[in-house]
């Protein structure tokens, strides 16, 4: 019944704005100064539907908009209510029904919906956090080794390049801000594999299906990574992804952890207790530097190959690159400061 009435509520509104639709000239909707996400293609089995979650964020009211203002659509995508059934399929397998609005209006979020029969539970619950999950070893201590990369290496900064995306220069991209963290950590005395491979350019909505080969290539060879790091920048206003530290303006940085079981990923929960280990040695040595932890049901972000992999971004399109490169120091500090509390044998 919840979800009968959660499918009415959207398809009342998928036909509104569908009248809304009908009232507008072409030549009259007006272009949003907001940057555009690269155009939806084939939606189709579950790991593809929800790798476009994990790129464009709310897809359900994205599609929704599509649909109503058909202007924005880009030349041989599928039909709108190609993607919004095949976008509903998948919610229903990953998620609860009622979240499928939930997500877009966060007060619907608050409304207790009684569940019609215990959940199916497959990992213990999340753990506060503790030394389990980075156990003291005997014997003297290794730097760490740390893998970076980027799924979406095009990101820019908007106040450098001109464009949320840069596709020909990675010195003006998030990839700059991954070499300089990997110099960072290196300066502290840890290991670093920083990848700037191209995951982008053949198609951004299947970016983390190629950084997957990326990621999953160098575990194979190198077996005793301890963290890996898919560095990202944000595309939320400045005001929210900036802070300063020591009275210079400094990108704030945002841990990402996927929570979607249905992609297999079965432990994340060991990657969110890391995500709150940082987050805890952040808040102690750097004060609002860190917005916090999103945990996103939809998605995994790769982080299935890893108990330590985590998404972090670092500022957002509206902040400078100097900004972002300038927060590398602040983090990776931190990342040295909490691996200091681990003793592990020499390699």
């Amino acid at each position: 019944m919840r979800f009968l009435i959660a499918l009415c509520l959207g398809l009342l509104l998928a036909i509104t704005l569908w009248s809304i639709r009908l009232h507008l000239e072409p030549g009259s909707v007006a272009v949003m100064a907001v940057p555009v996400p690269v155009p939806e293609r084939n939606l189709g089995p579950l790991l593809v539907a929800a790798e476009k979650a994990e790129t464009v964020g709310s897809l359900f009211f994205m599609l929704l908009f599509k649909g109503a203002l058909p202007a924005y659509e880009a030349p041989g995508e599928r039909p709108f209510w190609v993607e919004m059934v095949a976008y509903l399929s998948d919610r229903l397998l990953a998620t609860e029904p009622h979240l499928i609005l939930a997500r877009g209006l966060p007060g619907l979020m608050e409304v207790p919906f009684k569940r019609a029969s215990s959940p199916l539970t497959t990992t213990p619950d999340i753990p506060e956090p503790g030394e389990e999950d980075v156990p003291l070893i005997g014997g003297e201590r290794a730097a760490p080794l740390i893998v970076l990369y980027h799924t979406h290496n095009s990101e820019s900064f908007v106040p450098d390049s001109g464009e949320p995306h840069i596709y020909d220069n990675p010195d003006k991209t998030i990839v700059a801000v991954g070499r300089e963290l990997a110099r960072q950590l290196e300066s502290r005395g840890a290991l670093v594999i920083h990848s700037s491979e191209d995951h982008v350019r053949q198609a951004f909505d299947q970016s983390y299906t190629r950084s997957l080969e990326t990621v999953t290539s160098i575990l194979a060879k190198y077996g005793e990574v301890d963290y890996v790091f898919d560095i990202h920048r944000d595309a939320l206003p400045r005001r929210l992804t900036t802070t300063k530290i020591d009275n210079q303006d400094v990108a704030r940085i945002y841990f990402v952890v996927g929570g979607n079981e249905a992609l297999g990923h079965l432990h994340w929960r060991r990657n969110y207790a890391f995500a709150m280990k940082l987050q805890q040695q952040v808040a102690e040595m750097f004060p609002g530097f860190s917005r916090g932890i999103l945990l996103r049901d939809f998605g995994r972000f790769n982080q299935h190959v890893h108990p330590h992999a985590l998404l972090i971004e670092i500022g957002g399109h509206e902040n400078s690159l100097e900004e972002a490169i300038r927060a590398t120091g602040y983090l990776a500090e931190a990342i040295m400061a909490l691996d200091a509390k681990r003793v592990r044998p020499p390699r």
